[in-house]
Order: structure tokens, then C-alpha cells, then sequence
């Protein structure tokens, strides 16, 4: 197996700078989205549910929250890369997915997990990714094409190019 360690990133940290969840962190990330739902009324969902749309789109069911995504990174702010176990028609059960709050464009960002983190790892090795310093022992990851330090930024704005280009 290739190592690919990155000088000054921690390892949690592999998905250009969002932290990999632990176990714990999981579970409350879930049980808060899921008390989200529980609370909220059939008509609210279904109007807040309208806002959201996916790429490829099929793939992700349009749905503001749904108890079937299993969040494994965040990003502090309500969002989330996830696997789904309840995807849309044109989707893959275990799909490595974007969601939350702010997510108002979903995206499919592999077909399963040993896909995304081959892309992932494929990503690293070849180099497309800069270091920038943050502070004097904090360095974020940015992509460099395209652009951006937010990996869910960087995964809607690949597929909505790949989606442009269809």
C-alpha cells in the first residue's frame, strides 16, 4: 500500500482539511440530524426539501436530511461528507455523498468509499493539492484545479463542470 503522508496535515485531517470523524462524533453528528427531522412537520420537510437539488443528478434523493447518512467528515458548519444508504434512483447504496444545511447542491463523490479514497489518494500522489499556511503550525489544503481550500466546494464545482460538460 503507497504511504501518503502530507508534512504538517494531520491524519484526520485527510479530506483536504476536514477532520475525519470518530465514532462518537458520528453518532452525536447523526442523532442532531435526525432530531432535526423528528421535530420537524411533513410539511416543512417537504418545503425545506425543495431547495436541494444533486449532482449527478438521480443520484441523491432531494431530501433535506435523511436518518440514512452516516456522516465521516465535517466541516464544523452543518456540513458533511457521507455515505448513503438510501440513495436516489440513479445512485449506489454506500455512495460517498455531500450533505447539510448549507448543501443546497448535493454531489455524488464516488460510487462507494474504496472509490473516493482511491480518488482521493490518486489526488495526493499526483500533487493536485497546494499547502497554505494558516498560522505558524496550522496549514490547510487547497485543491488546485479547481481552485479552493473547502473540499465541498471542490467537489460540487468538479461536478458541476463534469455536469456543463455532458
Amino acid at each position: 500500500m503507497a504511504q501518503w503522508a502530507i508534512r504538517g496535515i494531520p491524519w484526520n485531517r485527510s479530506f483536504f482539511g476536514l477532520p475525519f470523524l470518530s465514532i462518537d462524533k458520528v453518532i452525536q453528528h447523526w442523532n442532531f440530524e435526525c432530531s432535526v427531522l423528528d421535530e420537524a412537520s411533513p410539511e416543512e420537510l417537504e418545503k425545506w426539501s425543495q431547495d436541494y437539488t444533486c449532482l449527478p443528478v438521480g443520484t441523491i434523493k432531494q431530501v433535506v436530511m435523511n436518518k440514512s447518512w452516516i456522516p465521516l467528515a465535517d466541516d464544523a458548519a452543518g456540513s458533511y461528507l457521507g455515505l448513503d444508504f438510501d440513495p436516489g434512483v440513479h445512485g449506489d447504496v454506500a455512495q460517498v455523498i455531500s450533505f447539510g444545511g448549507r448543501e443546497f447542491t448535493r454531489v455524488r463523490a464516488a460510487e462507494n468509499l474504496v472509490k473516493f479514497l482511491g480518488n482521493l489518494l490518486f489526488m495526493y500522489e499526483q500533487g493536485q493539492y497546494e499547502l497554505i499556511q494558516e498560522d505558524d503550525d496550522e496549514f490547510s489544503i487547497a485543491s488546485v484545479s479547481p481552485s479552493t481550500n473547502h473540499f465541498l466546494d471542490y467537489l460540487r464545482m468538479k461536478a458541476q463542470t463534469k455536469n456543463n460538460h455532458s
